[in-house]
């Protein structure tokens, strides 16, 4: 006599994780960094077999599994349960246990990319021209009357050349800068990799400025494009260096500093709205003259504490001492442009009416070309979203759910977002 033992596990982790989406609309992309440091954790995914057991078989003890390593993730929960197998009728033996193997422990991260930094140039200034006029000749004797002599012309001084605006991007390569962003446009690009930006700053482009999720452009050199340098979180391996980075961009002519990452969200900064404030106060204060600053940016996540609970708490607990100028915000869900809108006019609101940035927004599905050119839209032309000074595309990089698809050529949402 033989007998089934099945398991239903791929129902059950379905219906679990349709109630998660109803809970929790931030859909995360996985790929940014704080400064250049990459987190790693690892995801483990059990996979289930069905197996026939007869009489006569060895007793199974385990099940397969497997897991793969992954760059960091927004956090789910999932769980998943077994139904248990009918009880074998007398006198067959107990039917066999099944259990899913030991999660594997992490990886510990990769240790820091070294930054390599450069000294600005000096700029050659041209010599001045001097101008020389001849001595006048000598007066004509007494009579008889000589005639005049003519007078020499002064010749006529020419303006100095123009000295050559000095590079001060840290460039890597010896390629030349790419054609300039149009003016006044508010699209920018968030990398990592400052050789992937080339494909997009061709001419006619409709960027106007950059940054990296850090503090110095490593690499960037783009003629027009704005390097706004970020305190990824108020954390001793970003402090440690921000003073004197944040000195040299704003020398080599920075406008604008962004304040911490996802502060409302576990895997990145994590810190209370108390705490973030006090930081804010100690690191990002002392700029106010010199710079726009944002406020901390958010997730639009909806889960109690994260997202507009969290910024409101923020502002709050800064009990007007927090010096910013604009609010930074983030968005992921489902290709909605009346969501994303909604989200921005809420943190406009809370921001007390100060501008907004939108520095990641990215649709989690459907047609991202399409979602992106009904946002860009509202963006540049509604004057009802003037307030959006800026925004970026979730990011620089190859794939489908990024712009490229190749390290030298744009996908449709890449193109449609540098360009159209």
């Amino acid at each position: 006599m033989l007998r089934k033992m099945q398991l239903f596990a791929s129902a059950l982790l379905a219906s679990e994780a349709a109630a998660l989406v109803a809970h929790h609309r931030h859909g995360h992309q996985p790929y940014k960094r704080d400064l250049v440091y990459a987190h790693t954790e690892v995801v483990v995914e059990t996979t289930w077999v069905t197996k026939t057991v007869y009489d006569d078989d060895p007793v199974p003890t385990t099940t397969p599994s497997v897991f793969k390593a992954a760059v960091p993730a927004k956090p789910t929960t999932s769980s998943s349960s077994v139904a248990p197998a009918p009880p074998p009728p007398p006198p067959a033996p107990p039917a066999p246990t099944t259990a899913a193997a030991p999660s594997p422990s992490p990886s510990p991260p990769p240790p820091p990319a070294q930054v390599q930094i450069e000294n600005k140039p000096e700029a050659v200034k041209a010599p001045e021209p001097k101008s020389s006029a001849p001595a006048p000749p000598p007066p004509p004797p007494p009579p008889p009357p000589p005639a005049s002599a003519p007078t020499p012309a002064t010749p006529t001084p020419q303006p100095p050349a123009k000295p050559t605006e000095p590079n001060t991007g840290n460039s890597n390569s010896g390629s030349s800068s790419p054609a300039p962003a149009t003016g006044g446009n508010k699209r920018g690009l968030s990398y990592n990799e400052a050789s992937l930006t080339a494909p997009f700053l061709g001419s006619g482009n409709k960027l106007s400025w950059a940054y990296n999720w850090g503090q110095r452009p490593d690499g960037l050199s783009a003629a027009g494009i704005d390097y706004v340098p970020m305190l990824w979180g108020p954390i001793d391996m970003h402090t440690n260096t921000w003073k004197k980075n944040a000195e040299d961009a704003l020398n080599k002519g920075a406008k604008s500093l962004l304040s911490f990452n996802e502060c409302d969200f576990p895997s990145q900064c994590n810190k209370s709205p108390a705490e973030a404030a006090a930081a804010h106060i100690q690191w990002m204060n002392p700029y106010a003259s010199r710079a726009s600053i944002s406020s901390p940016s958010i997730t639009n996540s909806n889960i109690a504490g994260q997202g507009l609970d969290w910024l409101r708490a923020w502002v709050q607990a800064c009990n007007g001492q927090c010096k910013f100028d604009f609010c930074a915000a983030h968005w992921y869900s489902p290709p909605n442009p009346a969501d994303l809108l909604g989200h921005l006019d809420k943190v406009h609101e809370i921001c007390q009416g100060k501008p907004v940035w939108l520095t990641e927004f990215a649709p989690i599905s459907g047609d991202k070309a399409k979602f992106l050119a009904d946002v860009m839209k509202e963006l540049d032309t509604n004057p009802k979203y003037s307030y959006v000074q800026r925004y970026a595309y979730f990011m620089v990089g190859v794939g489908d759910d990024k712009l490229m698809s190749s390290a030298s050529a744009l996908n449709t949402v890449g193109q449609t977002f540098a360009y159209q």
